[in-house]
């Protein structure tokens, strides 16, 4: 009798593990999203030409996938950093120009603006008996191609003629 209830526990045992493996083939696991062409093909260099500046040093262009390991929906994302050293008077034309350029961008990849929040500071200080310019601009996009929804985050800080500009898109369905 004590021999029948070990057999009955290593069929059962041996029976849950198989149902587990063919259960577990069975159900879709998620994968990478797919990428929308704007994701794929943005380039930073090229809305900072049409805006006339070309002495870009781009520090970084990274694609996270899937980014990040535990995120609760399935996402991808892409950081752009650089830098680059502007007169003042290049520095007024970019941050006149580049959000504009951005938005002009986006809209040639067929992507639908569905919110928008924008954070900007104009400062100036004296330092040294000088006044130093400085300002952030720092929008939050939110996107939509097709089926995949995004968020752009295209931000610059530009002071004294220094100027870094941080990329980061974000995709997922």
């Amino acid at each position: 009798m004590k021999r029948n209830w070990i057999w009955s526990l290593l069929l059962g045992l041996l029976l849950g593990v198989a149902l587990g493996v063919v259960f577990s083939a069975w159900v879709k696991r998620p994968g990478i999203p797919t990428s929308s062409p704007l994701f794929r093909e943005f380039s930073f260099t090229a809305i900072a030409a049409s805006v006339g500046h070309t002495n870009w040093q781009v520090l970084e262009d990274r694609t996270y996938e899937p980014f990040p390991a535990l995120a609760h929906s399935r996402r991808i994302a892409r950081r752009i950093v650089a830098h680059a050293e502007l007169s003042e008077a290049e520095l007024g034309r970019f941050t006149a120009q580049f959000q504009p350029a951005v938005t002009a961008a986006l809209g040639n990849y067929g992507a639908v603006n569905k919110a928008q929040f924008d954070l900007v500071q104009d400062s100036t200080r004296v330092i040294e008996g000088s006044p130093v310019h400085s300002r952030v601009d720092l929008p939050r996009r939110y996107y939509a191609i097709g089926d995949i929804h995004g968020v752009a985050d295209i931000w610059y800080i530009a002071e004294a003629g220094r100027v870094t500009v941080i990329v980061s898109l974000s995709e997922g369905p």
